[in-house]
């Protein structure tokens, strides 16, 4: 399973396999339950290699973040926690995490989408950005 293999849909909760995407639907598979749904274009869909996190640099891309966030010694909160937990904890793992645009209810889902993926066995050391480096490098040569 890769990390472009997974999205989030708007406005429903936790992760879904991409089984089949189409021109004008996309066949889903929830990791939490099995169920296969239909979602059109039209609604929010996002593979998870295209969603970022805001940071003082600028932006950070998910993988990077869950990386980090299994990398750490910190061991997450639950994601039902209070704000003051959820903030907490994202300072410990990425303390250049802006301050001014991230909220709660977006560590709040980031922490649910990490469960859910290290629940469902997903290997975090693939988002490693210096093997992707590496990766690329013998790509260019």
């Amino acid at each position: 399973m890769k990390i472009d293999e997974i999205a989030g849909v708007s406005g429903k909760p936790g992760l879904y396999k991409i089984v089949k995407p189409g021109k004008r639907m996309i066949i889903l598979e929830s990791m939490t339950d099995g169920k296969k749904f239909p979602f059109y274009k039209v609604e929010k869909v996002s593979p998870l290699n295209r969603v970022s996190l805001f940071t003082l640099e600028g932006e950070m891309e998910l993988p990077e973040v869950f990386y980090r966030m299994h990398s750490s010694e910190v061991e997450p909160v639950n994601y039902k926690s209070g704000d003051r937990e959820l903030m907490g904890y994202l300072e410990q793992v990425l303390p250049e995490y802006d301050r001014e645009s991230v909220y709660p209810s977006h560590v709040k889902k980031l922490i649910q989408w990490y469960g859910i993926l290290r629940d469902a066995g997903f290997d975090f050391e693939s988002l490693n950005p210096e093997l992707k480096d590496d990766e690329q490098n013998q790509d260019d040569e």
